[in-house]
């Protein structure tokens, strides 16, 4: 007899939502092991956001609730539960799932240990901060990672003069990558986004990539939108295009290291040059490191084997599946 589980998990059906196909190969994983009751809420998850009926929700003092971008698995069997969370906004929601002692565990993607103190320390939960774990960053939507692979190995000319940078946010005049803007003013990035096959077909020819929210004006207190990991990010990783960015402070599991998994600005030089030029400071020293390396077939090749080595052990299928497992301990549900 296996052990009974719900997973509450709302899917976005009108704007959808990234991670919602890692969700369901992790349901589909848990199968295996667990009676899986899974509840989808699709008349209220549009909002972003739906409220859940747990099974066992002592010392939580408000009706909990869980994003589109979350999901939390109950054993109905003890009552325990864990939260599993992609959102950038743990401080505001998912902090409360941690009033309850049925909370075992919550893993966090945007993970921060200059943080995560002043986050439960706000909500009385100092206490519970050995619940809350780094976890790892999914990615924007499903393609043939092996057929990327094979078509980079295929290349035989890379794009050395610029980076490789598609998205929004650095146009207009409310955009807020300004970084972005101006290196393309530079000519050192073409923003200008395309279709997945293609935008997977370009970033191939690239030998550097750059990463994202690179802006200083943004996340300067606990408190303030709190992500530093993109779904961009990862696709890089996942075929091993090394990226140009300011020093980390999100952590992932067994997380991304300056210099071994990405070419790394350190942070404290970027904030001086911030505080001295705002963002053109900030774009001077990208491009003088992507002029530093960008010839450097050795560094380049080290970065990108470090980038497939992590991405395949913890964020590809069907190893994220499995370290997740383990590092919730939903394993030791197991009857």
């Amino acid at each position: 007899m296996k052990t009974r589980i719900r997973i509450h998990r709302p899917e976005n059906v009108q704007w959808g939502r990234y991670h919602t196909p890692w969700f369901r190969y992790f349901k589909t994983f848990l199968e295996q092991y667990f009676d899986v009751e899974l509840l989808t809420y699709e008349d209220r998850a549009d909002l972003g956001y739906t409220h859940i009926d747990l099974h066992c929700k002592d010392n939580i003092d408000v009706q909990p609730s869980v994003s589109d971008v979350d999901t939390v698995i109950e054993n109905l069997e003890t009552g325990d539960f864990v939260v599993l969370s992609f959102t950038e906004y743990f401080n505001h929601r998912n902090v409360h799932y941690l009033k309850s002692n049925h909370c075992k565990k919550i893993l966090l993607a945007h993970f921060s240990y200059h943080n995560i103190y002043h986050w439960l320390k706000a909500d009385r939960l100092l206490h519970r901060i050995d619940a809350v774990s780094p976890w790892f960053f999914g990615w924007m939507e499903e393609f043939d990672i092996n057929s990327c692979r094979e078509y980079k190995k295929q290349v035989t000319e890379f794009y050395t003069d610029k980076m490789f940078w598609k998205g929004s946010g650095w146009q207009g005049d409310r955009a807020y990558r300004k970084v972005v803007n101006l290196l393309k003013e530079r000519n050192l990035v073409d923003p200008h986004s395309m279709n997945h096959d293609q935008y997977m077909q370009e970033l191939a020819k690239h030998k550097l990539a750059l990463s994202y929210y690179l802006d200083l004006s943004m996340y300067v207190t606990p408190f303030d939108h709190p992500g530093e990991f993109c779904y961009r990010d990862m696709e890089y990783m996942s075929i091993g295009v090394p990226f140009i960015r300011i020093e980390y402070r999100d952590s992932v599991y067994n997380g991304l290291i300056p210099n071994y998994h990405y070419i790394a600005i350190p942070r404290d030089k970027a904030y001086v040059e911030y505080s001295k030029n705002g963002d053109a400071g900030v774009a001077n020293i990208i491009e003088q490191k992507f002029n530093e390396v960008k010839n450097d077939e050795d560094f380049l090749k080290f970065i990108s084997k470090n980038q497939l080595e992590w991405f395949d052990k913890y964020a590809n299928l069907p190893n994220s599946l499995e370290f997740t497992f383990k590092l919730t301990g939903l394993n030791n549900w197991i009857k």
